[in-house]
């Protein structure tokens, strides 16, 4: 039975009502509304919001409409898959350009598979600069330069250029002082200008802004692949349902191989933590017990030592050089347990030592802390 256009007004409305809810909430309490309550609305603002950036970076890296649409639903996906891999929900926004960019060099990839012999350019739209060629070169450094950034840098210099905030609205969105706005954008321009010089890319700070507001997002994605997006996320949050039953099998494959990527990273992280506390673990260990197996040391034993190595150095009753003091610094080590060689500014300023002893017309002589006889002159 066909529906009726009364019926698709109704449905309309109620869509719009509940978007406009979401207008005011930041991306942290629609993300928990979809997750926890499966409110497609709160998803669908996030797509609405975040769906230019995503889109760009998608259509700057692939050729085809349709590779820059699959990659599209992906990332979106990939945020149904992992909600809790976003670790900071405020800049929700950097964590999706991120991934976007990840699923599009996938995508690209999978692309050049099939076409062994692709070299040739669709067209990339009517917002394309009219320097084409060293544009459409530079854009992907760009990207992946950008995506490297640390979050810190990163976030601010998306809210700001690609998704043309101004930095109290930045500022506010991920609860920063609007001063670390500004701190923090400088801070990632000249970062991402130094990155980029690496790659044979000079720009002025200008420049590198022109850059960046190129950009920015000025186009969203089709109306099509944003209502598929949602629907399909709907889908597998209300019914848990596995990516491939519900997503086209491009769309699932660019979906699945990024989230085992990230689960693999998530492991190799861990296991670099548990090997250095193994590490650290062990050497601790070690140590105590080469302490604990030592044996005892007696009671002025320490400066017996010194002395002995002080009469095996210079010979006994022999003014000692500023070389034997280098010798002796090297070779003399307090043991666990006895008093510090403090009164050994005599290893470290022999030169003064001596100039004061010339001057006083006085021999100085040099002991181990805790007394005993002298271990030479100076």
């Amino acid at each position: 039975m066909p529906r009726s256009p009364f019926g698709n007004v109704l449905r309309y409305l109620h869509r719009a009502a509940g978007l406009s809810q979401c207008d005011d909430q930041s991306d942290a309490q629609l993300l928990e509304r979809f997750t926890r309550d499966h409110d497609q609305a709160a998803f669908e603002s996030l797509v609405q919001r975040h769906g230019p950036v995503v889109w760009g970076v998608c259509r700057r890296l692939l050729f085809e409409a349709n590779d820059a649409e699959d990659a599209f639903q992906a990332t979106f996906l990939v945020l149904v898959r992992k909600p809790g891999s976003v670790k900071k929900q405020a800049s929700l926004g950097s964590w999706l350009y991120g991934v976007a960019y990840r699923v599009a060099l996938r995508a690209r990839a999978d692309a050049a598979r099939r076409r062994h012999h692709e070299r040739q350019v669709a067209d990339m739209g009517p917002s394309e600069p009219a320097h084409d060629e060293s544009w459409r070169e530079l854009r992907p450094v760009l990207d992946a330069e950008l995506s490297r950034l640390p979050e810190k840098f990163r976030a601010p210099l998306i809210l700001c250029y690609l998704q043309s905030k101004t930095n109290e609205q930045a500022a506010q969105e991920l609860g920063w002082p609007v001063g670390s706005i500004s701190k923090r954008l400088a801070e990632g321009r000249d970062l991402l200008r130094e990155r980029l010089s690496h790659r044979g890319i000079t720009l002025s700070a200008a420049g590198l802004g022109t850059v960046l507001a190129h950009n920015a997002a000025t186009a969203a994605a089709p109306s099509t692949v944003v209502d598929t997006t949602v629907t399909v996320a709907h889908v597998m949050v209300t019914t848990k349902a596995a990516t491939a039953a519900v997503a086209a099998a491009s769309v699932a494959s660019l979906t699945e191989g990024v989230v085992r990527t990230m689960a693999l990273e998530k492991l190799k992280l861990a296991g670099l933590a548990l090997a250095a506390l193994i590490a650290l673990t062990g050497s601790s260990l070690l140590v105590h017990r080469a302490l604990a197996d030592k044996p005892p040391v007696a009671p002025g034993q320490a400066a017996a030592d010194a002395k002995a190595t002080a009469e095996q150095v210079a010979g006994p009753a022999t003014a000692l050089t500023p070389a034997h003091y280098g010798k002796l610094a090297s070779m003399i080590k307090p043991q666990p347990g006895e008093s510090k060689w403090a009164e050994i500014p005599w290893l470290s300023n022999v030169a003064d030592a001596r100039q004061k002893a010339v001057a006083q017309d006085k021999p100085i002589l040099v002991w181990a802390a805790g007394g005993g006889e002298p271990l030479g002159r100076a």
